[in-house]
């Protein structure tokens, strides 16, 4: 157990997110022989939550962790409060309790919903769209349907977390993704059915080229959920949130992941099943959602990048990749695509939250050695094929320059 020290106030806060997320948590005013009580931090959260989790509230809480102290018997223990933001509903026919996020209250006007695979996605994919218009004041909810437990582990000091060796990558990752959203400025992020109930599936190299289903999953891994099932916990999320634009992969999932690949047909079905009046109604009331997009990229984009690189004298940055060659199937023909997001003013951000996945994302990996060559700008614009919907007003190219446009 740790003894994390706060005000009472925070540790109230505290030891209630943390129930809320299924760990144990007891709060209590604590003494140690022969020391005096702290006058500012004299309440103490008793918890069995693992590290990067203690570490991530004691920094949003200002408090420390003393995991060494072996804390005297706990007195005046106190009633555990109710999570912040959050609440324990059941889900219907499952006999599970999962963890979502309250009823919004004062929703913007437009609101986006975003549904990843795992933490790191989203930054890499839409995160200048996710802090441009969290800036702006609209709405912007990410779910994520994994906590990436399969990942590669970059950093060597964390390797001992991989799923191969002691495992505890889920949690890592978890808090990388706190500190992603915060650089973002989003507010509104949820995992699909609560942390924890979908394992990431992990994936293997195809000799094509592209990523394909491993030879072994988990038989929680999110590639093997039922679809309904799944789908449906992502409706009562969009019958809450009333999204009017959904963001996700295409078909294949940009570059062949089975999670991937899995979200795209949960997104994708559960946009259809939530505006179905007599499907659940115990999930809310039904929501149409206007627009969805498939993030991609510019084909013209990433040869000009892939140029640059290799003019610069870089030939191991997105080996493989000739500018004159063929592409991964995620660079898609500019005719292809519907939308262009300048976040020009936020690429910064995204590059924060890049960095904030520290286990997945390394600053002299491929990404930033692109950054380097070709200026941060090559990730400041993100691309999107419309899969429902009107296109809305477009500029002299042909592309919408706002998701919302029209609406």
């Amino acid at each position: 157990m740790r003894a994390i020290f706060f005000d009472e106030a925070a540790a109230r806060a505290v030891a209630g997110r943390l129930v809320g997320d299924g760990y144990a948590a007891t709060v209590a005013r604590e003494r140690f022989a022969g020391e005096d009580d702290d006058e500012d931090h004299p309440w103490a959260v008793l918890t069995d939550a693992p590290a990067p989790l203690v570490e991530l509230l004691v920094d949003e809480y200002d408090g420390w962790p003393d995991a060494d102290e072996s804390p005297a018997e706990p007195v005046v223990p106190l009633e555990l409060p109710s999570a912040p933001r959050r609440i324990t509903r059941p889900d219907p026919g499952a006999g599970q309790h999962r963890t979502t996020l309250g009823p919004m209250t004062d929703a913007p006007a437009q609101r986006l919903l975003l549904v990843h695979a795992h933490p790191d996605d989203e930054s890499i994919g839409q995160g200048a769209t996710m802090a441009r218009y969290a800036a702006e004041g609209r709405g912007v909810t990410l779910v994520t349907c994994t906590a990436g437990e399969m990942g590669e582990v970059l950093v060597p000091e964390l390797a001992h977390l991989a799923a191969e060796q002691d495992g505890g990558l889920e949690h890592q990752r978890r808090v990388e993704l706190e500190q992603a959203m915060k650089e973002l400025g989003v507010t509104d992020h949820r995992f699909l059915g609560g942390f924890g109930r979908f394992r990431d599936s992990g994936m293997k190299w195809h000799e094509d080229g592209h990523a394909v289903a491993a030879d072994e999953t988990d038989e929680r891994a999110f590639a093997n959920a039922d679809l309904t099932e799944a789908a449906n916990l992502l409706v009562e999320v969009i019958r809450e949130v009333r999204p009017q634009v959904l963001v996700t992969y295409d078909e294949f999932g940009g570059y062949g992941h089975p999670d991937h690949i899995q979200a795209h047909r949960v997104a994708m079905y559960a946009a259809t099943l939530a505006a179905v009046p007599s499907h659940r109604r115990d999930l809310g009331e039904a929501w149409d959602v206007t627009k969805i997009y498939w993030g991609t990229m510019s084909e013209s984009r990433m040869r000009a990048g892939l140029r640059a690189l290799r003019e610069a004298g870089d030939t191991t940055t997105f080996e493989g990749m000739d500018p004159d060659g063929q592409l991964p199937p995620f660079a898609r023909a500019d005719k292809d695509l519907a939308a262009e997001v300048d976040g020009g003013e936020h690429v910064e951000q995204k590059m924060a939250a890049m960095r904030a996945h520290a286990t997945q994302i390394t600053v002299d990996g491929p990404f930033f050695a692109l950054s380097n060559n070709v200026g941060d700008s090559i990730w400041a614009t993100e691309f999107y094929r419309i899969a429902k919907g009107v296109v809305g007003t477009v500029d002299d190219r042909g592309l919408e320059t706002d998701l919302f446009a029209g609406l």
